[in-house]
């Protein structure tokens, strides 16, 4: 059984939902959910990206392979802020998912607030205004899956900003609806 330990007052077992290395309709409804999160200014004071448009942009394309640094961060911050541990099979499969840059333009609903660019934004070219404008942008990892599919953690690049910003997204499945449980900004890299 593949699974992973929950911190908290009772822990329990997660079991790791395993997904092909190519994005799908669920990343699609998790890329949907994240939209309606910022829109509804939950990360408004964040401040990789305060001050810019609500609207986000999702890039097109997923943001590549995951390095050793960012997984560090992200499962330091998933206990600290999420209370979910990863576990070298969490981390495996989350790497497992993100070794090739994928295309989400068949999967991101067609939602007008969610504009699409083939543009992958990384640091250093985070501040990228003449692509960017005033609109705030997210490049997204594929998310990881667990409790049987009904949660998932996914990592993004956000910005315009200087040095560069993530930020983590817990989210959870009820009645086939993904919502954001809570978000957070990693920080500047």
């Amino acid at each position: 059984v593949l699974a992973v330990m929950l911190t908290g007052c009772a822990s329990s077992k997660m079991v790791i939902h395993p997904m092909p290395p190519e994005a799908t309709s669920m990343d699609g409804a998790i890329i949907a959910a994240i939209g309606d999160y910022v829109r509804n200014g939950n990360i408004d004071g964040w401040p990789g990206i305060s001050g810019y448009d609500s609207n986000p942009k999702f890039t097109a394309m997923s943001a590549g392979p995951i390095t050793g640094n960012i997984l560090v961060d992200a499962s330091y911050w998933a206990e600290k802020k999420f209370s979910v541990r990863m576990s070298p099979i969490l981390t495996k499969e989350l790497q497992s998912r993100n070794d090739n840059r994928v295309s989400f333009a068949g999967v991101i609903p067609r939602d007008p607030l969610l504009l699409t660019s083939t543009n992958v934004v990384t640091p250093p070219e985070m501040d990228a205004y003449s692509i960017w404008g005033k609109h705030r942008y997210i490049s997204p990892y594929l998310p990881v899956y667990f409790n049987q599919a009904s949660n998932a953690l996914l990592i993004a690049w956000t910005g315009p900003s200087e040095h560069g910003a993530l930020a983590m997204f817990y989210l959870g499945q009820k009645s086939n609806k993904w919502a954001v449980v809570k978000g957070y900004e990693i920080g500047f890299m």
